[in-house]
C-alpha cells in the first residue's frame, strides 16, 4: 500500500468524520498512537462532498461480504442514488472481491458489453464459496 496517499485520505476524509469521537476507537489510534495526521497535510472538504451521488449512468457496485472497507450496506446505500445501478455482493469475500473461477471478472465484462451482468456470471457468483477451515491448538 502506498502509505502518502492512504494517510491522505485518512487525515483528510476519516478522522474529520470522528468528531469527538476522534478520542476513542480509529481515530484516537490515528492521533494518539501515531500522531501523524496532526502534522500531515489534508484537504478540506465543502458539505457537498459526502452527499451521495446522483447520476443516470449504468453502475456496478461489487462488494465482498465481509469487506471492512466497502461493506455491501455501504453499496447499498450508494446504490440508492444511482437509478440504474446493480450492486453484486461476492459471498465469503473480503475488500478484493475477487474469486478463482473468474465469476466477477465475467460480470463486470458483460456490464460492459451489455449494460448489465448475464445471469450466467451472476449465477457463478452466487455458487462462490470459500473452503472451510479449521484452526487447531
Amino acid at each position: 500500500m502506498s502509505l502518502g496517499p492512504h494517510f491522505s485520505i485518512i487525515c483528510s476524509e476519516d478522522l474529520p468524520l470522528a468528531g469527538a469521537g476522534a478520542r476513542s476507537g480509529f481515530g484516537a489510534q490515528l492521533q494518539d498512537e501515531y500522531g501523524f495526521c496532526e502534522d500531515w497535510p489534508r484537504a478540506d472538504f465543502p458539505k457537498a462532498f459526502r452527499r451521495p451521488a446522483q447520476a443516470e449512468t449504468p453502475a456496478l457496485l461489487i462488494s465482498g461480504e465481509f469487506d471492512p472497507v466497502t461493506p455491501p450496506a455501504s453499496a447499498r446505500e450508494m446504490a440508492r442514488g444511482l437509478a440504474n445501478s446493480r450492486v453484486i455482493v461476492v459471498p465469503g469475500s473480503a475488500h478484493s472481491a475477487a474469486d478463482p473461477q473468474g465469476c466477477v471478472n465475467r460480470a463486470i465484462s458483460s456490464f460492459f458489453e451489455q449494460g448489465s451482468p448475464d445471469a450466467e456470471a451472476l449465477g457463478c457468483i452466487a455458487r462462490i464459496h470459500r473452503p472451510h477451515f479449521e484452526v487447531r491448538q
